[in-house]
């Protein structure tokens, strides 16, 4: 498994064109000319670039995956019909991903069609993949809903990275999704990289109910509302999720709709708990979705989770009393980052799976017009 290969290159465009059938044998002829850096394999990651200046970006930030995930990233990119090009006619272009100053590296490859080729991309992508270790397809752009170059790519996938904030769902489009998990379900695991941005507003909420006495409250919450940050809708992917995690967690089951943003839901003791998703009214910032999460119980706990520029605070009141106040890091969570965190797992969680299925209970209470 221990091969080499050399560092990225400046620029695409000046990647010399390859017959599909030459890719191999050009990186095994790097592999003996730079012994002292060394290739390894742990995953295929397949993924759409608009054009090639997109892709030379987008190759540029994959390459800081290395380090951690190093392996064979396919870059598919759209390229104007060459004049005598057979149809269907597919060229590759290699470029050398590294890991910054470190030995390890994997390779970026970029493969290039005109027209109705593209919608079988599978045929060109699938005799480059790598054996023994899992394929990851990361969609990016046009929604994949009833897309046949989405369809024809997931097919031979294990796992499909979806990011329902960069795609700007409207709610429609997040049940589309959820739906796309369930069909999608016998091909390839299906993730939303939304989930992952999430972690530290989960990990914050589970911390204030860390204390025995906290945790009785649990089952006695009576209210929970989200906010988005200025310029989000209310109803945003980023609150659904939460939502259907608290959700699914406290086994709590949407009963009625109180008004456009606004749910019943019944605890498992028959109590009525009131979810509400308010706009947001801080200034936008760092494209993050959520503000702040209050969850209130009926002897009078309150805890609060609210994010404000690089940092997360939570705080646990009761009447006047102050409980628990705790600030911490809350670092910029990128899409790479995102991205990076997903791809150390085969399988997704099965709470995330869990969670969307409960918020799409919630959407379809809710509604499908944006709040």
């Amino acid at each position: 498994m221990a091969q080499t290969l050399s560092p990225l290159q400046p620029s695409a465009a000046e990647a010399e064109a390859l017959e599909l059938a030459e890719v191999e044998r050009r990186l095994a002829a790097a592999t003996q000319a730079t012994p002292d850096r060394t290739r390894a394999s742990t995953l295929n990651l397949i993924c759409c670039a608009e054009n090639a200046a997109d892709a030379q970006a987008l190759a540029a930030e994959l390459a800081t995956l290395a380090r951690r995930h190093p392996g064979r990233i396919l870059l598919v990119v759209p390229a104007a019909a060459a004049r005598g090009a057979a149809p269907g006619e597919w060229r590759a272009r290699i470029l050398w991903a590294s890991a910054g100053e470190g030995p390890i590296c994997g390779e970026i490859v970029q493969l290039e069609a005109a027209g109705m080729a593209l919608l079988s991309a599978s045929m060109a992508v699938a005799p480059l993949l790598l054996g023994q270790v899992p394929v990851f397809l990361w969609w990016r752009g046009e929604d994949p809903i009833d897309n046949p170059r989405f369809e024809d790519l997931a097919a031979i996938s294990d796992r499909i990275l979806l990011d329902s904030q960069a795609l700007a769902y409207e709610p429609e489009a997040f049940l589309r999704l959820a739906e796309a998990q369930r069909r999608l379900h016998h091909h390839g695991c299906v993730s939303d990289l939304t989930w992952t941005r999430l972690t530290r507003w989960r990990q914050m909420i589970a911390q204030a109910f860390d204390s025995s006495a906290a945790m009785r409250q649990l089952g006695c919450i009576e209210a929970v509302s989200f906010e988005a940050t200025g310029g989000e809708p209310a109803v945003n992917s980023g609150s659904l999720l939460l939502a259907g995690w608290l959700a699914s967690r406290l086994r709590w089951r949407p009963a009625r709709r109180i008004g456009p943003a606004e749910l019943e839901l019944t605890a498992p003791g028959g109590a009525a708990v009131r979810m509400s998703f308010q706009a947001g009214t801080h200034a936008a910032d760092g494209g993050y979705l959520l503000s702040a999460v209050n969850l209130r119980s009926r002897d009078g706990l309150l805890a609060t989770v609210a994010r404000g520029g690089d940092k997360i605070k939570l705080a646990l009141h009761c009447g006047d009393a102050t409980l628990a106040c705790l600030t911490t890091s809350f670092p910029a969570f990128t899409l790479i980052d995102a991205l990076r965190s997903e791809l150390d797992h085969l399988r997704p969680d099965p709470v995330a799976e869990q969670a969307m299925t409960a918020s799409v209970e919630l959407l379809y209470l809710l509604g499908t017009k944006r709040s």
